[in-house]
């Protein structure tokens, strides 16, 4: 027994030299860096000095940076490098995944399909890349990696390492904020949509909705006073109203419509749920007749500059121009930024694939797409239904705006990778597991919830 414990401290002791040499190696090399790109670039050496006092902290204090990644992608302003673009919400989903690898569950099977199915999605855009193999389709392609399964990586970790309350909370009041900014601009311009500095409006509505969706599906788990509950939702839908951004309203209101049917509920609340869908529908009848209507008594000008039929111009130029020339493997990642070709940005997830990737592509993402799904509606997690919305709310959202970008993709697979494990100490039989999409209220006992409350 003693030999035993005597090893094992012996063990210890190893281990810890062996970490106290590599870390001593590790500033040494960092040293040696900054200095060799000081003597030539002093700028550049002042970033990596930034980038390594982030890591440390990363690394350090793992839950700070876990809790704070949810608020992050609100902030779309960029930070550099002029190679990579990063923005804030690039930089922090990058250390949010380096802090939470050591939450990660890399058993659990739904994010095991989750990540293979990424894997398969990279591996055909990489099909792309070898004859589009420029830089920017490159980084493009790590960019696309990092959005989908770092997002998803920080999610799952936020649950794991117990900040999960914080995390929302911090979300939610950090949108609550952008919507009042957001509704006294839209006051003071006349109704005209809200234009904030810091962030654009579309990015804005995604992410009020997305903060709705919380104090619609999760408001037990933020445990506020049901008053504030209550003012905060109506706060956020002010402001997504104020942000006048059709898409991510549409987005919202599909994915409130589809959480009866995402149930499997029967009776009143599924005939509410399909309801709300053929409301949904004609409303964009009406929409698109009245739209038709005022456009016919307009000159032809200005009939081709507003926004339905300038966005229906871009993805015929797309299809055509673009995607009918490269079918099967696209013409690249970003294609857009070419300086010797341009070609305005389509506005469709779907059109934007086929026109980067070909139809090679698009299966990929449909692949990625649908596995996230199916791991969904596999989920016993408390938070799989608020995962789930999320999920609908951004790709209803995405068939009317850029899909792969950082902040409102971020935070949806964020919310997403929140219900997609369970959290620690949940039991996980196979045998014996629940769908709680469909049966939502079993899970309230184990996390000693009441759903008619809006406190643990």
């Amino acid at each position: 027994m003693n030999s035993t414990s005597a090893r094992t401290r012996s063990a210890r002791v190893g281990s810890s030299r062996v970490g106290l040499a590599v870390l001593v190696v590790a500033v040494a090399v960092a040293q040696f860096a900054v200095a060799l790109v000081a003597s030539r670039n002093p700028a550049g050496a002042l970033q990596i000095v930034g980038a390594l006092v982030l890591l440390a902290s990363a690394i350090a204090f793992p839950r700070f940076i876990l809790s704070i990644a949810l608020l992050a992608t609100l902030f779309a302003r960029r930070v550099g490098p002029a190679e990579f673009d990063l923005s804030i919400a690039d930089a922090v989903t990058v250390l949010g995944v380096i802090a939470g690898l050591r939450f990660v569950p890399w058993r659990d099977r739904r994010l095991r399909l989750v990540l293979s199915a990424l894997a398969i999605y990279l591996g055909a855009l990489a099909v792309t890349l070898v004859s589009n193999n420029a830089l920017r389709s490159i980084l493009e392609w790590g960019h696309r990696g990092l959005l989908f399964g770092g997002s998803i990586l920080i999610g799952v970790a936020i649950v794991h390492s117990g900040v999960t309350r914080t995390a929302l909370r911090l979300f939610v009041a950090g949108c609550a904020v952008i919507a009042v900014f957001a509704t006294f601009d839209t006051l003071a311009s006349g109704l005209q949509p809200a234009q904030m500095s810091f962030i654009n409006k579309n990015h804005s509505g995604v992410v009020l909705a997305a903060a709705f969706l919380v104090l619609w599906a999760a408001a037990p788990l933020l445990a506020w006073r049901r008053e504030v509950i209550v003012v905060l939702r109506v706060v956020t839908v002010v402001g997504l109203a104020a942000t006048q951004s059709r898409a991510a309203a549409l987005g919202l209101v599909v994915a409130l419509a589809a959480r009866p049917l995402l149930q499997g509920n029967r009776g009143r609340k599924r005939q509410v749920s399909i309801a709300l869908l053929l409301a949904c529908g004609a409303l964009l009848v009406v929409t698109a007749v009245s739209i038709n209507e005022r456009d016919l008594s307009r000159p032809a000008a200005e009939q081709r500059s507003n926004a339905i039929n300038a966005r229906t111009d871009v993805l015929r130029t797309t299809f055509n121009d673009v995607f009918l020339d490269n079918r099967l493997v696209g013409a690249g990642l970003r294609y857009w930024t070419d300086p010797a070709a341009p070609f305005p940005t389509p506005h469709n997830w779907a059109v934007s694939e086929l026109a980067e990737t070909g139809v090679i592509g698009l299966a990929g993402l449909l692949v990625l797409l649908g596995a996230t799904a199916l791991a969904l509606r596999r989920s016993i997690a408390y938070l799989a239904e608020l995962a789930m919305l999320a999920f609908v709310l951004r790709v209803t959202q995405g068939f009317a705006d850029i899909f792969w970008v950082a902040g409102p993709l971020t935070a949806a697979l964020i919310l997403v990778g929140l219900g997609l494990t369970n959290d620690p100490g949940t039991d996980d039989d196979p045998g014996r597991a629940r769908d709680l999409i469909r049966r939502p209220t079993t899970m309230f006992p184990a996390l000693g919830l009441d759903p008619g409350s809006t406190r643990p």
